[in-house]
């Protein structure tokens, strides 16, 4: 720094004064966020650490590129260089771009939702990247596209109420899931078509661990009530992969659009199952048949005081399992499937510290087998392509949708079934006379059986009010 002294005076040459600041390095950014830190102890339990942590980031990178992120972490992990390993780890990591106010880059969890293409609505939730920018500005062409890794899966189940039973209403998973985890505020609840409010002081409230869902005394339960739920839960079977894009291009009277959704299982990569090439067989001999992907659940084990074992007793008419203390024998660890009301072989008959005991009764007269569930990798895609054209005081348009879905990866039989397709006409035009208006409409749409629907199309007590069997 120099300095110049005149008369008593110093005077600074600012040419010369620089601050090395951090807006020079890091542009204009804003942080804010807190830790939290917290030990829980008693005189019969032993003493635990919780913390959280949440971070804001938003500012000013550049002149054309302004950055919003967030990270939430409320599982920090307390000890001697303890630290967040992964990202999967994270509540919430999540990272935008905004440049030159026509394209955002996103990374990190994302929330995908398509509500207005109309065959192909959806709902999801990934860790990845999307990106979305815009061309022109008279002629507008929009571009959005993502990919990542699927977070979580998409169910939708309906149910009727009990009466005066306000819960709580265990959800189950796709493949029969009796005790799955739901993605925080994916759901949603809907009453005879009304959709409910989460909260103590609203109509629900959820437990996301245990996927249960009990009803408030603001909201209660009759037999005739129709309750439907869907959700998104976390699936640890296969890796999945998710990739989703459109681009639309709008003039002045036309609208052309073309979506894909493509959400596939890796059949190489398994992550919470175990299965044996005997596995793998008879889900490549299962074909798309679901009751056909069981496999016997009995493995050999050693005795053991604390563990429910089992006998193999050979029998004509076919061999079964009897709960068995006897050292001496060849004794199996043995998981029953719930099946429904004599639908299965084996009851429940008692339980004990160490678990459940199950008791053959004959085939057909109990509501247990004792098989386990193969889940089976899935690949689901659909293209969509849609038009529409403003006339005066009115409009026309279309839509044409192809699906692939294959519930089925490990097998090519039943492969002509992947296929379905969708298509649907509408219209409109507003007719003036004197001080009469009239509106005349039309649509026709038709869907093929083997179209696979990833979410809702119609309103959620369509089935109901037209009397259909299934809703779509």
């Amino acid at each position: 720094m120099d300095f110049v002294k005149t008369s008593n005076r110093i005077i600074v040459d600012e040419a010369v004064l620089a601050k090395n600041d951090s807006k020079r390095f890091l542009g204009e950014l804003n942080s804010k966020g807190s830790i939290i830190r917290g030990i829980t102890f008693g005189n019969n339990q032993g003493q635990s650490v919780q913390s959280s942590m949440d971070l804001q980031i938003s500012g000013r990178l550049s002149k054309d590129v302004t950055v919003l992120a967030s990270i939430s972490d409320h599982n920090l992990p307390i000890q001697a260089d303890g630290y967040t390993q992964t990202l999967e780890e994270f509540d919430k990591i999540y990272m935008q771009l905004n440049i030159k106010d026509k394209s955002i880059l996103r990374a990190g969890h994302l929330d995908l939702v398509d509500s207005k293409n109309y065959f192909a609505k959806y709902q999801r939730r990934s860790m990845g990247l999307q990106f979305q920018t815009q061309f022109g500005t008279d002629n507008k062409t929009f571009v959005d596209v993502s990919a990542g890794v699927a977070r979580s899966e998409f169910h939708r189940i309906r149910f009727q109420g009990i009466e005066g039973n306000q819960g709580p209403y265990r959800l189950t998973g796709k493949n029969g899931e009796q005790f799955i985890t739901l993605i925080s505020g994916s759901e949603q609840v809907f009453i005879d078509g009304i959709l409910m409010k989460r909260g103590e002081n609203q109509d629900y409230i959820i437990n996301y661990n245990t996927g249960e869902v009990t009803f408030t005394s603001f909201r209660p339960i009759f037999q005739q009530n129709f309750i439907t739920i869907s959700f998104n839960y976390a699936n640890r079977n296969y890796s999945r992969y998710l990739f989703t894009g459109k681009v639309e291009h709008q003039r002045e009277k036309l609208k052309l659009g073309l979506n894909w959704f493509m959400e596939n299982d890796n059949k190489n990569a398994p992550l919470a199952l175990n299965l044996s090439k005997e596995d793998e067989q008879i889900l490549a001999d299962a074909g798309n048949d679901l009751n056909l992907m069981y496999a016997p659940s009995g493995v050999v084990a050693e005795y053991d005081v604390n563990k429910i074992l089992y006998s193999l007793v050979q029998n004509p008419n076919g061999n079964y399992y009897e709960f068995s203390t006897d050292a001496t024998q060849t004794l199996y660890q043995v998981s029953f499937t719930y099946f429904g009301a004599n639908l299965g072989d084996y009851k429940l008959t008692q339980t004990t510290n160490n678990g459940r005991v199950f008791e053959y009764v004959g085939a057909n007269l109990g509501d247990y087998r004792a098989v386990r569930k193969l889940p089976s990798p899935q690949k689901a895609q659909v293209y969509t392509l849609n038009s529409e054209y403003l006339l005066k005081d009115g409009k026309i348009g279309a839509d044409i949708s192809l699906s692939n879905y294959d519930i089925n990866l490990f097998s090519s039989k039943d492969s002509d079934q992947n296929l379905g397709y969708a298509a649907r006409i509408f219209g409109n035009k507003t007719f003036t006379k004197n001080s009469w208006k009239g509106t005349p409409s039309f649509e026709y749409q038709y869907i093929d059986k083997q179209f696979h629907i990833l979410d809702r199309i119609n309103d959620v007590e369509f089935s109901r009010d037209f009397n259909l069997g299934t809703g779509i």
